[in-house]
């Protein structure tokens, strides 16, 4: 009888044990739910954006003629050529600066597939030595490519004709 006594003390204090410390870990969790956290500071970015077109250069004209070429809003670049038969190409170099503060990479490159879904369709552009995941790095420029060309498989009885182009560079944060 002893023995069992014994072992029905000893459950008690095991009990109490048990039951002091889910009381004390109910407390710290309580005292941590409950505790405010204030956090004060300010910050300052003096960061800046600022990447668009800064030159269009014609390099290479073959019966071709540029009536306009404008960048409009620093962003966008529209062009528009004439061409007087097939095979005719103009190519431009167009120079993209990155002014601002922060590293950029080359996120899409917008424009060529409108262009040439748009009447006439002989007349296709395409834009070369730039593509998406190229870096423009902080005060650094990158040259590319913008050539338009009549289709020469594309025989019309017509000649000088035109397309407007509007091409656009997007870049984001690197």
């Amino acid at each position: 009888m002893l023995k069992n006594a014994d072992r029905v003390t000893k459950r008690y204090y095991l009990i109490g044990v048990l039951a002091i410390i889910v009381f004390m870990l109910v407390g710290v969790g309580y005292s941590v739910l409950t505790e405010q956290l204030n956090i004060q500071g300010t910050a300052n970015i003096t960061s800046n954006w600022n990447i668009l077109f800064t030159d269009v250069q014609e390099m290479k004209m073959t019966n071709a003629t540029t009536i306009s070429k404008e960048i409009k809003d620093g962003t966008t670049l529209t062009l528009n050529t004439e061409l007087t038969k097939p095979g005719a190409s103009a190519v431009y170099q167009v120079t993209v600066e990155n002014q601002g503060t922060l590293d950029a990479v080359v996120s899409s490159i917008g424009g060529v597939t409108e262009t040439n879904e748009k009447q006439p369709q002989s007349i296709k552009v395409a834009v070369s030595e730039i593509e998406v995941g190229d870096e423009l790095l902080v005060d650094g420029t990158k040259t590319f490519q913008v050539t338009v060309q009549w289709d020469p498989e594309v025989d019309f009885n017509e000649t000088n004709m035109s397309k407007e182009i509007e091409i656009t560079v997007n870049y984001k944060q690197q």
